[in-house]
C-alpha cells in the first residue's frame, strides 16, 4: 500500500482522487437508493469492531497518561479495500499513528453487502484511548 504520513491533522491515501463524498457515521447518514439504514449501520459497526480489535495502546502514551479520541475518516471501496484514511481530530500524534496501524491491520474489510450500491463509503470512526 502506498501510504504517506504527515503531521496532525493527518492523512494516509492510496492513489488520491478529488471526489466529494459524504461521511457515514454511526447514524448512517447519507444513505442512497435502496440502501437501508439498518444494513449500512451493521456494516459500519462491523468495520468499527474490526478496527477496535486491532488497536494497541502505545507504550509511551501509557507512560505519559495520554488519553483521547482519534476521529478517523476512512474511505472503503466496494470490495472492502481501504482507499484512504485521515485523522479529523486528535490530540496526540502517537495515538494517531496507532489508529492508522489499527486500520491497516484490519484492512481489507468485508465487501459491501449487496444492498449497499455505491462504489465507496466514507466512514467516520472514533478510536478511543482510555487508560483504566
Amino acid at each position: 500500500m502506498d501510504i504517506k504520513k504527515t503531521t496532525l491533522p493527518q492523512e494516509k491515501s492510496v492513489k488520491r482522487k478529488k471526489t466529494k463524498e459524504k461521511a457515514v457515521g454511526g447514524t448512517a447518514s447519507g444513505i442512497e437508493g435502496g440502501e437501508s439504514k439498518k444494513t449500512l449501520s451493521k456494516y459500519v459497526t462491523q468495520v468499527y469492531k474490526l478496527i477496535d480489535s486491532k488497536k494497541k495502546y502505545p507504550r509511551q502514551s501509557l507512560i505519559r497518561r495520554e488519553e483521547g479520541i482519534v476521529m478517523l475518516e476512512i474511505v472503503i471501496r466496494k470490495d472492502g479495500r481501504l482507499k484512504s484514511m485521515k485523522s479529523v481530530t486528535a490530540k496526540y500524534q502517537r495515538l494517531v499513528d496507532s489508529s492508522f496501524d489499527a486500520v491497516e491491520a484490519a484492512a481489507p474489510f468485508p465487501p459491501f453487502p449487496n444492498q449497499i450500491t455505491r462504489e465507496r463509503l466514507v466512514i467516520q470512526v472514533p478510536v478511543i484511548y482510555k487508560i483504566r
